[in-house]
């Protein structure tokens, strides 16, 4: 307390800039010191400013399905903390066996995550235990034939998580093949939701995951991306592939082409956000080795570059192959280094300048032979939609708030 009140005759702008260095976990107990504090650490802007600083310093949110959830430090790499406060209540989660509930995360920002378990939708701030439910829109119920294809924030100052969702529509009862879909936004603001108009409903074929680029022009929009394939003839013509990108601000879409791979066929694609930049990751067929592209200007699709290939290391002798392979980050200590998710279920470090690998090890994490993950990278954050800040007693044993 006396340290609280030697902070108060500081300036408040001193007092923000000792306090936004703190971690969620220490913030939300600080909250308990005085009404000033609380009010202070719960506005808009002391969230925007730790946010800011707490974006320099990622973590690793792991989904291993029916394992669990967990946090790992992107600096560490050392070991993993379980979650074990979900947002869904344990009474919903005890009316299901253990071993058949799973909580599938569809997307992140800001540290907040887009989850989904008991066949609900949650967006969700692991770090305060802060969540608010998704209700159903009056179009669709949210089931195995509605597809999640997009969440982020528009900017920060925005403040307002929107998540993209696509509903098949129009199925003739003598024909088993969907026709259409519908495409619907929902703002976790204002907790409405709204069809999209044309655009969307043009484009069929869009392929698994999308990639939130942050900052993509002059005004710091953040914008969804996707591969997409258009139909043609009723066809999909999957070797005319373009990036299809939704501005989550002004709600506009714009069309890229893809990268021209050096005349190379590839047999997969995927774009994500790597280093700032919206890239793209093919696997090569000739040599099965993974060259990661980036649009080094946004909006620009004649700026596409290679940033670094990955060839897979030989081992005892004999080739190596990976079937999927993610880029996460640069490693925190060497530029030359890279952070690679490989085949999902192994985290391993790639030299740029030797094509040497070496496996990350990550105590804590469910071991065996059918493990797999699901990893993101996030920031633990006071964010927030509403104005409930949902606190916690912090113990490290359930929960990851640091």
């Amino acid at each position: 307390m006396a340290k609280a009140m030697a902070m108060a005759r500081l300036p408040r702008e001193m007092v923000d800039e000792v306090l936004c260095r703190l971690t969620v976990r220490d913030l939300l107990r600080y909250r308990s010191v005085c009404k000033e504090w609380r009010s202070r650490i719960d506005g808009l802007d002391f969230m925007k400013m730790h946010l800011k600083r707490s974006s320099q310093k990622m973590g690793i949110f792991i989904n291993a399905f029916l394992e669990g959830l967990y946090w790992v430090d992107l600096e560490t790499l050392d070991s993993a903390v379980q979650i074990s406060h979900l947002p869904f209540s344990p009474e919903e989660i005890q009316r299901r066996r253990p071993r058949t509930t799973s909580i599938l995360s569809r997307g992140g920002c800001s540290g907040l995550l887009l989850v989904e378990g008991l066949g609900k939708l949650a967006i969700w701030n692991p770090s305060t235990r802060w969540h608010m439910h998704v209700l159903a829109s009056g179009n669709s119920v949210y089931n195995s034939s509605t597809s999640v294809i997009g969440f982020g924030c528009g900017t920060l100052n925005d403040g307002d998580p929107k998540l993209l969702i696509s509903t098949a529509i129009s199925l003739h009862p003598r024909d088993e093949i969907v026709c259409g879909r519908r495409f619907e936004l929902f703002s976790a603001k204002t907790r409405t939701w709204k069809t999209l108009g044309t655009g969307f409903p043009d484009y069929f074929g869009f392929e698994y995951g999308h990639a939130l680029v942050h900052n993509c022009d002059d005004h710091n929009h953040n914008a969804l991306h996707w591969i997409v394939a258009p139909r043609l003839g009723g066809v999909v013509a999957r070797h005319e592939r373009f990036i299809l990108a939704f501005d989550l601000v002004t709600e506009e879409q714009r069309k890229f082409s893809m990268p021209n791979f050096e005349g190379e066929r590839c047999s997969h694609h995927k774009v994500v956000e790597f280093g700032g930049y919206l890239c793209v990751v093919c696997c090569v067929v000739s040599d099965s080795r993974f060259d990661i592209w980036a649009m080094k200007e946004y909006g620009e699709s004649s700026t596409w570059a290679k940033l670094f290939s990955v060839v897979p290391p030989p081992s005892n002798g004999s080739a190596t192959i990976y079937f999927e392979l993610i880029p996460l980050t640069y490693n925190y200590k060497t530029s030359d280094e890279v952070l690679l998710f490989v085949d999902r279920k192994r985290f391993i470090l790639y030299d740029l300048k030797t094509k040497t690998s070496k496996d990350v090890s990550i105590s804590g994490l469910p071991a065996g032979p059918s493990r797999c993950f699901s990893p993101k990278l996030c920031v633990s954050s006071l964010v927030r939609v509403d104005g409930a800040m949902i606190s916690c007693e912090c113990n490290p044993s359930c929960c990851r708030c640091t």
